[in-house]
This record gives structure tokens, C-alpha cells and sequence, in this order.
């Protein structure tokens, strides 16, 4: 009997901080164009978190995480509404965006993304917004460089049904690190803290 009882237990404590996972669904594209033609894995746009406390209270505990999460919060809020919602530029050095080139799968030399964070009593919307990625300069391979913006998928195959493992690569790291983000908000609201901060910021 005791071994039942700290089974049901462990599963209310598992329960109560499980992850927060962003669902896909998966598009057949034919573009016209071999290069961009196949299978993809699209990440949902956004994932609901349900917590207690009305929707001004979920507001004061997401600015709370924020400062816990970010070492310099002030530059990361770009747009808040009290009891609202905010949004928050971040960027990361995990790679979120994958390529080919000379027959090895590379990541970029930067990533910054967008999120706006909705709130109603007992619930907030955290949607992932924007997601760019940095190419340094490269003359002898006439790359100018710069930020370019990126799509919240990856390509799971291309036309011909053969994997893309940059593509696969893209689709699992985007998904996982946006979860990873909102997991750390819910474990926030339900614990007063996330678990660690993290190196993404400005």
C-alpha cells in the first residue's frame, strides 16, 4: 500500500510540472523548385499555459521570470500592455536553423527571436513571433552577411521522400527550444522560479 501511494504521489508531482510541448503538423509542399520541394515539419504557432491567478497576476509573474531569465530584461521587453500582454526579443546561441554545405549540416553564427506573451485569467498565450539568423561576411565566398528571417519549420524530406538532416535538425531544435522556454515559464508560476536562468539575451 505505501509503494501505491508513492507511485500516485510521484505522478501528481510529474503531472504538476510536466513539459510544455509545442505541437507540428507536417505539409507536403510541391513549390515547382527541387531545392524547397518535399516534406516539412511546421511548429504550432503558439502554446497555451494554464496557471491560477488572474490574468494581472500571471502579467507580474511573467516580468518577474523575465528578470530572472534574462540578464538584461529592460533591453529584452519591446512592447508591454499591463495585464495585457508582452513581447520580448531574445536571442540564442543554440542553433535553431540548419544547413548543407560540402556534405556537413551547419548552424549560423546567430539567432535572435520574437515572442508575445497574451494573459486571461488562468491561462497565457505564448507565441513564438519571429526568428532570424546571422551569416558573418564572407568576401572570398561573396556572402554580404547580415540577419535574415527564417520560418518556424524544417524539412523533413525532400520531393524524391530522401531526409533532410539539416531540415530534421532545424524541425526537432526549434521545437524543442521554444518548449524548453515555456516549460520554464509554467514551472515559474507554479514554483516562483524556472529552474536556472539562461544565456539568451541581447
Amino acid at each position: 500500500m505505501k509503494n501505491f501511494i508513492k507511485l500516485i504521489a510521484i505522478l501528481i508531482s510529474v503531472n504538476s510540472y510536466s513539459q510544455v510541448e509545442f505541437g507540428t503538423t507536417t505539409e507536403v509542399r510541391d513549390t515547382g523548385f527541387k531545392i524547397n520541394s518535399g516534406t516539412y515539419q511546421v511548429l504550432d504557432k503558439y502554446v497555451v499555459i494554464e496557471s491560477e491567478g488572474t490574468a494581472a497576476e500571471l502579467y507580474e509573474k511573467t516580468i518577474g521570470w523575465i528578470n530572472e531569465t534574462y540578464n538584461t530584461p529592460s533591453e529584452v521587453i519591446k512592447g508591454q500592455v499591463e495585464g495585457d500582454y508582452i513581447r520580448i526579443e531574445g536571442s540564442s546561441s543554440t542553433p535553431l536553423f540548419f544547413y548543407r554545405a560540402l556534405g556537413q549540416t551547419m548552424g549560423y553564427d546567430g539567432y535572435r527571436y520574437s515572442i508575445e506573451i497574451r494573459f486571461k485569467d488562468g491561462k497565457v498565450r505564448f507565441e513564438p513571433t519571429k526568428l532570424e539568423v546571422y551569416q558573418a561576411p564572407n568576401a572570398s565566398a561573396y556572402v554580404a552577411g547580415g540577419w535574415f528571417t527564417v520560418l518556424f519549420e524544417g524539412r523533413l524530406k525532400n520531393k524524391k521522400g530522401k531526409d533532410d538532416k539539416a531540415g530534421v535538425k532545424t524541425a526537432n531544435a526549434q521545437r524543442d527550444y521554444f518548449s524548453s522556454l515555456a516549460t520554464r515559464l509554467d514551472t515559474y508560476y507554479k514554483k516562483g522560479s524556472s529552474g536556472g536562468s539562461t544565456d539568451d539575451d541581447w
